[in-house]
């Protein structure tokens, strides 16, 4: 590992001397001072942020400080809300009362044609004005989007039925346990499966099986089903009705 490094020291085979203590351990007994120097100084200029670590192309080991999520309503062009480390934000609108959260790119640009199938096949409430929030899969569990998400009072999520969606939404109701939040499929969602051909592999299920008994009450009902179906959909069906 050290000769990997751009070190200035020469680095010979008797500058670390130890005696071995078990199979992966050693108790060292000499270490090069000019080395030992060498490194302590490399490692103060890893950075301890992401910004600081850039400098030695190691930005992706820490968290971005805040993040985005992307809203919209109907007939809208979409907007952006933009949040601190620490969870506050900044939204371009003023909150509706629910938002349907979106996992899937497709239904968040053709948002109209998504809205004309939860109006027929699902039990959100279309008499209010909604907002339309693209989750980007499992990011919208991170711990800053809590205080903008609390502003809502329900939370319609909109995932895949998989495991990847049943993980998010868990994920997002560990974040927010006191959160009003529902897990929206079509109501026809049996027949939907029948019709997918590809069955789920025996250990792909038995994961969705234990996922399920991890969640709350309102997820379990539809890692049963995939379980017990042996099939899984996508969102993007949804948009053909």
């Amino acid at each position: 590992m050290l000769a990997q490094l751009n070190l200035k020291h020469r680095l010979e085979p008797s500058d670390i001397l130890g005696e071995k203590v078990n199979s992966d351990q050693y108790t060292v007994s000499y270490f090069h001072p000019q080395l030992a120097s060498e490194l302590r100084h490399l490692i103060d200029d890893m950075g301890n942020d992401r910004n600081s670590a850039a400098r030695q192309n190691r930005s992706h080991r820490h968290k971005v400080d805040g993040s985005l999520i992307l809203i919209r309503r109907l007939n809208q062009h979409p907007q952006i809300v933009t949040i601190d480390s620490v969870g506050n934000f900044k939204s371009p609108i003023t909150l509706s009362r629910v938002a349907v959260v979106l996992e899937n790119r497709q239904l968040f640009l053709y948002v109209e044609q998504f809205y004309a199938f939860i109006q027929n096949y699902t039990d959100i409430p279309c008499d209010q004005p909604l907002d339309f929030l693209f989750g980007t899969g499992n990011e919208i569990s991170n711990s800053s989007h809590a205080l903008f998400l609390s502003g809502y009072e329900h939370l319609y999520l909109c995932f895949d039925l998989d495991f990847g969606g049943l993980s998010t939404a868990r994920n997002l109701y560990k974040l927010m346990p006191t959160q009003a939040m529902s897990f929206i499929q079509p109501r026809d969602i049996r027949e939907r499966l029948d019709h997918v051909t590809c069955r789920r592999n025996p250990d792909y299920l038995e994961k969705v099986a234990v996922l399920g008994q991890d969640s709350p009450e309102f997820l379990k009902p539809y890692a049963q089903l995939i379980h017990r179906m042996g099939r899984t959909i996508e969102q993007e069906s949804f948009l053909n009705g």
